[in-house]
C-alpha cells in the first residue's frame, strides 16, 4: 500500500513539475491590437456623439483616444490633427490591425478610425446618426494616411 502511495506521489510530482516550471515567453500584444480589442469589446453599438469620449457615446477621435488609454495607457489628444503632432504616431504605408486610418487632407485630417482585421475596413465612430462599429471604405471614402501608435 505504501509503495503504491509513493508511486502515485512520484507520478504526481513529475506531472506537476512541468506546470511549475518557469513560464515561457508569450507573444506581446501591440498597442494597436490592444486598443482595437478594447474598442470592439466596450464601444460597439454606442452612438456617435459629437465631442463624446464615452461611455455613452463617442466621436471619432474620442473613441481612438479612449481605446488607446484603456488598452495601453497611451494618452492621445482629442483631435485628429493634434494626434499627428503628439509624438505618439508614426506614418506607415503598410497598415496593420490597430493602426490609425486618417481621412481628409494629409497633415490636417478631419476623421480618424482604427484599422480593423478585415480588408478595407475600419472600426470607429463614423458620423452623426451612426453607431460605433465597422465601416468599409472605398470609392471616394478612403483613408489618406495611416499611422501606427507607440
Amino acid at each position: 500500500m505504501l509503495r503504491h502511495l509513493l508511486a502515485s506521489l512520484a507520478a504526481f510530482t513529475c506531472l506537476t513539475a512541468g506546470l511549475l516550471a518557469a513560464p515561457t515567453a508569450q507573444a506581446t500584444v501591440s498597442p494597436g491590437n490592444a486598443a482595437l480589442d478594447w474598442a470592439e469589446t466596450h464601444t460597439t453599438g454606442h452612438p456617435f456623439v459629437w465631442g463624446g469620449t464615452g461611455p455613452y457615446g463617442y466621436d471619432c477621435s474620442g473613441l481612438v483616444m479612449e481605446s488607446y488609454l484603456h488598452a495601453d495607457g497611451i494618452t492621445l489628444p482629442h483631435s485628429t490633427v493634434a494626434m499627428i503632432t503628439s509624438g505618439h504616431l508614426t506614418r506607415t504605408y503598410h497598415p496593420q490591425r490597430g493602426d490609425l486610418a486618417m481621412f481628409g487632407p494629409v497633415g490636417a485630417p478631419a476623421h480618424v478610425e482604427i484599422v480593423a482585421e478585415r480588408p478595407d475596413t475600419t472600426f470607429g465612430a463614423h458620423d452623426t446618426g451612426s453607431l460605433v462599429g465597422w465601416t468599409g471604405y472605398g470609392g471616394t471614402w478612403v483613408p489618406t494616411a495611416f499611422y501606427s501608435v507607440h
